[in-house]
């Protein structure tokens, strides 16, 4: 029809309203123009390489023989439970994750064993949180000085659907009707390109420190993290996953490491087993309100069929499913 046009998505051709689009271009080209402005004044505030200052290592773990010593047990000790198929709890996963970032070096072959005995075992919401509060504290923090709460719109990735990249779109038209959003995100591992590789080509200096992703997030609305350049102990766990091979916890952890510590989430899983699982961890982290999406294989709200939803606040959890068609699309 002449107020169509047809778009393809992850393989299928999709209508979509011609005047949407036109709005939608409309709405990003001139909030794109906006945060070009604040982009180009924060251009002494770039990142020289990958920004690791102020990063929250506790004062706990300094290296020393001493301590990679006790941090050699505290993996042998947890990676015997797991062994047993036993469930750890999520202090001590976070104990376990803060000893295996104590020395990398010398705890490659544990940090192994406990990413391939926790995806054998199947990870639980417990162990994840764990392992979230463990990689925040070694963050690089990000606290804009802003009255609304922080929205980030996100997904795992590792759908294998080949897609363009949704969420920084969402963030950007979200951000454009007035929502505040601290964006985090990386390069592509899986998908056609990342949050990251969107924003560097439109020309966005994805590499900016935490003061000067703050006064994007107050003055433009809008911010994004550069996951490498915030999470510098990542870095260590890198080599141990690429020689795995297989997914891991790490797979389905970036979304919930935000600097900026976003209380308001959309996130997308690129399973819909894992929905529950990434539900639960979230209230266990806390939240204002999250959602947790999936839909037809995608890490997307998706207008090809109904999506899978799980509404995270602090009073529990809320299952449900969003059909397009409802809307008209």
């Amino acid at each position: 029809r002449p107020s169509e046009v047809w778009v393809k998505v992850g393989g299928r051709s999709v209508s979509v309203s011609v005047v949407a689009v036109a709005i939608g271009v409309v709405v990003v080209t001139g909030f794109m123009a906006g945060w070009s402005v604040v982009q180009r004044r924060r251009r002494m505030e770039v990142v020289p390489g990958l920004a690791v200052e102020g990063a929250g290592i506790p004062p706990q773990w300094v290296e020393s023989e001493e301590h990679v010593r006790e941090a050699k047990e505290k993996l042998a000790s947890v990676v015997s439970k797991l062994m047993r198929r036993e469930d750890l709890e999520e202090m001590e996963t976070a104990e376990a994750i803060d000893a295996l970032l104590l020395s990398p070096a010398q705890t490659n072959y544990q940090a192994a064993a406990l990413l391939t005995l926790m995806a054998a075992k199947g990870e639980t919401p417990a162990e994840l949180a764990g392992m979230a509060r463990a990689m925040r504290r070694r963050s690089t923090q990000v606290n804009p000085q802003v009255s609304e709460p922080l929205l980030d719109i996100v997904g795992t990735g590792g759908d294998g659907a080949n897609t363009v990249n949704i969420s920084t779109a969402a963030a950007i038209l979200a951000a454009a009707a007035g929502a505040r959003v601290a964006k985090h995100g990386n390069r592509s591992s899986t998908s056609m390109c990342g949050s990251a590789d969107v924003l560097d080509a439109l020309g966005v200096q994805i590499e900016l420190s935490a003061h000067g992703v703050e006064r994007c997030v107050e003055e433009c609305g809008i911010g994004f993290m550069f996951a490498p350049a915030f999470h510098p102990a990542m870095k260590h766990i890198k080599e141990v996953r690429r020689g795995l091979k297989f997914r891991t916890a790490f797979n389905i952890l970036g979304p919930l490491l935000n600097p900026a510590l976003a209380q308001r989430q959309v996130i997308g899983v690129f399973s819909e087993d894992i929905l529950d699982i990434m539900a639960e961890t979230i209230y266990n982290l806390g939240t204002e309100k999250s959602w947790i999406v999936h839909s037809e294989g995608l890490d997307e709200l998706s207008p090809l069929g109904p999506a899978e939803v799980r509404e995270v606040t602090p009073q529990g959890i809320r299952a449900f499913r969003i059909d397009p068609l409802t809307y008209g699309i």
